[in-house]
């Protein structure tokens, strides 16, 4: 049920916003471990082989995004039309105390073919864990 309404919610915002590129649902879970949320700025990219979108902030006005076990879905609008999304770049800006954050999984709906892309990461996005790293590069592990 969930996601219809996120398909009406996304649907009613592109009526609104005269829908110019491709629409898409983004669910991001962060994982549910100690001090895994961030308030940093997340965005995402999505791939098609070397085609990609531009970089898009996943950002929800007056809610605190990207908690420790929490999913927060977006309705995101690309310029590029993707027949098979291959892969996803996640990065945040590394600001703010606590900046570190432990992503789950991202998973993308494409509304017009009715297909879901599922991209597991279970690593950490901070300069001060794990590798060091604030962007993962994750490729698509299921297509349903």
């Amino acid at each position: 049920m969930k996601l219809f309404s996120l398909t009406l919610i996304s649907v009613v915002c592109c009526f609104l916003s005269s829908c110019d590129g491709k629409a898409y649902i983004v669910s991001v879970r962060t994982g549910n471990k100690w001090w895994a949320g961030t308030n940093a700025a997340v965005f995402i990219t999505i791939y098609e082989g070397s085609k990609s979108s531009e970089k898009v902030e996943l950002n929800t006005d007056h809610h605190d995004d990207f908690e420790a076990g929490r999913t927060d879905s977006y309705s995101i609008q690309t310029k590029e039309n993707f027949d098979n999304i291959t892969s996803i770049r996640i990065e945040h800006d590394d600001t703010g105390a606590g900046a570190g954050w432990f992503l789950d999984t991202v998973l993308i709906y494409d509304q017009d073919k009715n297909r879901m892309y599922e991209f597991p990461c279970f690593k950490w996005l901070a300069s001060n864990s794990d590798d060091g790293k604030f962007a993962r590069d994750l490729p698509v592990t299921k297509r349903v």
